[in-house]
Formats: structure tokens, sequence, C-alpha cells
């Protein structure tokens, strides 16, 4: 991916990427640092230390997604309870 097609996905200027690619930046903002990691398919932890730490990111990404999906769930059972009601009292679904 080129400086300018990074720079355009995540709303910054080739200057500031070019910045950051030669060391003229000490740091970007954490939220930059964030969108160049998901642009570029990379972990946060990648891009500040450079060293890969699949088992705690794994880990940390493995339960956001359990959170996620038990809301999921949860929001689905409410939402068939809720037909289950409306189907018993005879009245009708929109």
């Amino acid at each position: 991916m080129t400086p300018s097609a990074l720079a355009h996905a995540i709303g910054i200027t080739e200057g500031a990427i070019r910045q950051m690619e030669t060391g003229q930046t000490k740091s970007a903002s954490f939220i930059v640092g964030l969108k160049i990691g998901t642009v570029l398919g990379v972990s946060a932890w990648y891009l500040a230390t450079g060293e890969e730490r699949a088992d705690r990111n794994d880990d940390l990404e493995t339960a956001g997604l359990r959170v996620l999906v038990d809301d999921l769930r949860r929001r689905v059972a409410d939402i068939e309870a809720l037909l289950n009601g409306l189907s018993q009292s005879g009245q009708r679904c929109p």
C-alpha cells in the first residue's frame, strides 16, 4: 500500500505518513495508530513494539468476541420472547 493510499484510508495527510516512516514524528496519536493497524491488518501492539504478541492479542480478541456473542444471544432471546408474547396474545407482528 502506498503512503498516499494509507493516508487517504485513515484520513491524514501523506506528509504525516512520510514523517512517521522517516522517524520525524516521535509517536502518532493512539487513534491514528489504531486506524493504521486496522488498515494494514496488524495489531496495535505490533505497531507500537514491532513484536507480534499473538497469544495476548488472540486472548483479548476471543474474550471480546465472546462478550459480543453473549450480548447478541441475549438480544435474540429478548426478541423471541417478545414475539412469543405477541403470538400468544393474538396480536399480529408488524
